[in-house]
């Protein structure tokens, strides 16, 4: 009796967090092949694929290339493959902290310029709906609720993981909490050493991939 063997490709545009996720499998799962890209950069070898899956990853696609980057995304399903993409929505901590961080900034620097100039608008779940409903796929939505805790006793871990949700490590922890709007909220968010940042999650399935929704 032949054993169950999955293969699994990773994508990141970071090889660190290859490393670690290939390091994470365990059987019947074996690591495939390590690919550096970006989704809006990626094009698969055809449509390869039983499941594709994306936990965050459309986050750090602009706006402006979603439609591309999902493209990309179902043209790697075989017909008939299921594809599952996670992503905060806009009521997440993510979207709020990024809008009120470089509101705040731009008050700072004395700029009356968008965001939107300087750094270009992470995607959310709504977005990725839109660009599903256009595309043609079939798609249902499961939303949940999450909480990522960071450890605010561990030297620069609160700070370098609030730079990661702004995309941008222009602004001190120090000068964050020392902003009337950005200080308020982060201390909202502190529960004894820990700051636990409240998530809405959109679980997205799409199911049907054919040949019109590519063109």
């Amino acid at each position: 009796m032949s054993r169950l063997c999955v293969s699994v490709d990773f994508l990141d545009v970071s090889e660190a967090a290859l490393r670690l996720a290939s390091e994470s499998l365990e059987p019947p799962f074996r690591v495939g092949a390590l690919k550096r890209s970006t989704l809006a950069a990626f094009t698969s070898l055809g449509a390869q694929y039983d499941i594709v899956y994306s936990a965050f990853g459309f986050t750090t696609v602009p706006r402006g290339k979603v439609h591309a980057a999902l493209r990309n995304f179902l043209s790697a399903l075989r017909p008939g493959g299921l594809g599952f993409i996670a992503a905060f929505t806009e009521q997440s901590h993510d979207a709020r902290f990024f809008a009120m961080y470089h509101a705040e900034k731009a008050k700072m620097v004395g700029s009356s310029e968008s965001t939107a100039s300087s750094v270009p608008l992470p995607t959310f779940a709504e977005q990725i709906c839109d660009a599903l409903s256009a595309s043609g796929a079939s798609y249902n939505v499961n939303v949940t609720s999450h909480v990522t805790e960071v450890d605010a006793s561990v030297p620069g871990a609160l700070e370098s993981y609030l730079h990661g949700v702004a995309m941008d490590d222009g602004m001190s922890l120090d000068t964050m909490m020392s902003n009337a709007s950005l200080g308020s909220y982060l201390t909202s968010c502190v529960s004894g050493d820990a700051l636990r940042a409240r998530h809405a999650v959109t679980r997205t399935n799409a199911f049907t991939v054919n040949s019109n929704m590519l063109k």
